[in-house]
């Protein structure tokens, strides 16, 4: 299928997803338990290492889960589950549109819009049927990804729909991301002069770094050869 013909798919019929009760956040594959507080510790990490490879629709079952599972544990939720486990369309969602536009040498901008302008809508709904909606849009957009042929090339797409942070105001200090041989944590992407970055990063990427209240959040969510022109120029 056309790529372009992936974008007009995005839901007519929303309504909300059956996220079965279970005490595995994959349950279909009996995969990352959530049975105790150790083994939903354990699982929140995983997840957060596996979750590229997994649809988007399943993937945000998952971590909505395994956020749950915490809560219900009393464990810190800081994890990759509980920012994609938001009911809101990120913050960042038009920074990662952008940078799927110059992915396709903007073959799909008014595709892309249109997509835009449903999330926007279905922004406005209930909890319940805006959930049903942005996984639509978010499956929407990993098909477009897929077809168009840039899923190494961009941020995940659920991640895209929902990526946020929990605690805006309060640095992950702890949480940091290893690309090569270097270890970058949320104190390193502060202060960055982002105008100095190398012409081989596009411009919607360092927008989307520079505007970021999360930077570590955003810098997780790239595809790698990004975050090591980056770590590159970090480390001069």
């Amino acid at each position: 299928m056309h790529a372009k013909k992936v974008l007009e798919k995005v839901a007519a019929d929303i309504q909300s997803p059956a996220v079965h009760v279970s005490n595995w956040a994959l349950p279909e594959q009996e995969a990352l338990p959530l049975d105790s507080a150790e083994y939903t510790r354990r699982s929140d990490v995983e997840f957060g290492k596996q979750a590229h490879k997994i649809p988007a629709v399943e993937k945000l079952a998952a971590a909505r889960r395994i956020d749950k599972a915490l809560t219900s544990h009393g464990l810190e939720r800081r994890g990759l589950a509980t920012k994609m486990a938001s009911d809101r369309l990120s913050p960042f969602f038009r920074a990662f549109i952008s940078m799927r536009k110059e992915a396709t040498a903007h073959l799909y901008d008014v595709d892309l819009d249109k997509l835009v302008k449903s999330a926007d809508e279905i922004e406005k709904f209930a909890p319940v049927l805006r959930v049903a909606g942005l996984d639509k849009v978010a499956r929407a957009l990993e098909a477009f990804d897929q077809h168009a042929g840039i899923v190494d090339h961009v941020p995940d797409a659920a991640y895209s729909v929902y990526g946020s942070t929990l605690f805006p105001d309060e640095p992950l200090v702890e949480d940091r991301v290893k690309v090569a041989s270097f270890d970058i944590g949320a104190n390193d992407l502060e202060g960055v002069n982002w105008d100095a970055m190398p012409d081989s990063l596009e411009e919607s990427v360092i927008e989307g770094m520079r505007t970021a209240t999360d930077k570590l959040a955003v810098f997780r969510s790239l595809p790698m050869p990004h975050r090591e022109i980056i770590a590159q120029s970090l480390r001069g």
